[in-house]
């Protein structure tokens, strides 16, 4: 009985989350709304492809503009009473004139007409702000397929349309203002490929405007043909790191990012605080660069892979650089059979502390030597101990803390790369 209401429930629930789904996708325009959009869009074709004069300059605009007139004039049907009446009349004069085809002034003076007979339904409340995120999010689900993800008219439907899609990034479009932009989202392009969003809400509809514009920005920064080849200013950054270039920008800055926290922890551990400081400092400023190109590129394989090959890169090459810097002190312990005189002599005549005791190994009694040096010294302690006895057994430690006693004093640096071993400064 129990499984029963169980099931019951769960065909209650599905049932009950189908019938929300049309909530969530939104209703339509109005028939009035729609026809100030599609009027606006068909105006616009028939501007691009027709002379002031009425002369036919492009031929397929001029076609797309009568088409969408007539798409108007087949919504202007659902509008009921004397206006919807008033909107079809007005309307197939503007269908017999644009396909004449007027002159402009005529064809502006007929929108005039339509726009007073639409009156609110005309108007366009452009927000201040629009979710760019949203935008998009949006523009990659209902656009990307044809127009491409950069905007450049190269999605991979692009090449089976006919017309194919206009590149938003090209300069043809950089004519279009954010009220165009979001009537030819709301409405599309009769007789191309590029349909109307009207069931998406209006502020969805205003972030994708919101997003193409900054598409439209990007492209239009892009350096002319004839120069080089690389885009200038911020937009054009932004489509530069969309490709490869991003994907190494991130690797190479990762690598830093990542070193300088290696560092940065080897200085504070050491009680540098002012090292730590500038090192903590490069190293969230470069980070934050990287890890913003990355996201705003979580759809390329390419950025993804560079964000975490050059994390263990920037690992290995911290390791290394630490390695080479070797700041700090070590320990260094020698056990030696019969050398430890010869030993302690000649590390005390280069300025070295040592401590020597007798003990008792496997095969009988051997000299204990303990010296404290800097890091960088280590090396050349192991040149002296293998001149001597090239069999000794040697144990380098770090220690937690260094107090009294003999340590030399000379200054730290970082070796230079010619150098083989640690020299007097």
């Amino acid at each position: 009985m129990a499984s029963v209401r169980a099931r019951g429930a769960l065909l209650l629930l599905l049932m009950l989350a189908v019938l929300a789904l049309p909530l969530r996708v939104g209703a339509q325009d109005a028939p009035a709304r729609r026809i100030a959009h599609t009027a606006a869009v068909a105006l616009h074709e028939y501007f691009e492809g027709v002379a002031a004069d009425g002369r036919i300059l492009e031929a397929d605009e001029h076609g797309e503009a009568v088409a969408s007139l007539v798409a108007a004039r087949a919504i202007a049907a659902d509008v009921a009473g004397s206006r919807g009446a008033a909107l079809l009349a007005l309307l197939d004069t503007l269908v017999a004139a644009a396909r004449e085809p007027a002159p402009h002034q005529r064809i502006r003076a007929l929108n005039l007409r339509l726009t007073a007979l639409l009156g609110t339904d005309a108007e366009l409340n452009v927000p201040a702000t629009s979710d760019l995120l949203r935008g998009a999010t949006l523009y990659a689900e209902r656009c990307a397929s044809c127009h491409g993800d950069k905007g450049y008219g190269d999605g991979p439907l692009a090449l089976a349309l006919d017309p194919q899609p206009k590149a938003l990034a090209g300069p043809e479009m950089e004519r279009l203002d954010d009220a165009l932009m979001f009537q030819i989202i709301s409405a599309g392009i009769v007789g191309t490929s590029m349909a109307g969003f009207g069931d998406l809400p209006e502020a969805d509809r205003w972030a994708i405007t919101a997003y193409v514009q900054r598409l439209q920005a990007a492209g239009a920064e892009a350096a002319p043909a004839n120069g080089p080849t690389l885009p200038v200013g911020m937009a054009g950054i932004e489509l530069l790191f969309a490709g490869v270039w991003g994907a190494l920008f991130i690797f190479l800055a990762r690598i830093v990012d990542v070193s300088c926290d290696t560092m940065r922890v080897l200085f504070t551990v050491r009680g540098k605080r002012t090292i730590a400081g500038v090192l903590g400092f490069t190293q969230a400023l470069v980070w934050i660069f990287a890890v913003g190109t990355a996201i705003r590129h979580l759809d390329s394989w390419m950025h993804v892979v560079a964000y975490a090959a050059g994390y263990a890169a920037g690992t290995m090459t911290g390791i290394t650089i630490e390695r080479f810097v070797a700041y700090g002190v070590a320990q260094v312990r020698i056990i030696t059979r019969s050398q430890g005189l010869v030993i302690a002599t000649a590390l005390r005549d280069l300025g070295f502390g040592v401590t020597q005791t007798r003990g008792e190994g496997r095969a009988g009694s051997v000299d204990i030597l303990h010296s404290i040096v800097q890091r960088s010294q280590v090396d050349e302690v192991l040149t002296v101990v293998d001149q001597f006895d090239s069999v000794a057994l040697v144990t380098v430690e770090e220690p937690r803390a260094v107090r009294g006693g003999f340590v030399d004093t000379r200054e730290w640096r970082v070796p230079l790369p010619w150098e083989k071993s640690r020299q007097r400064v």
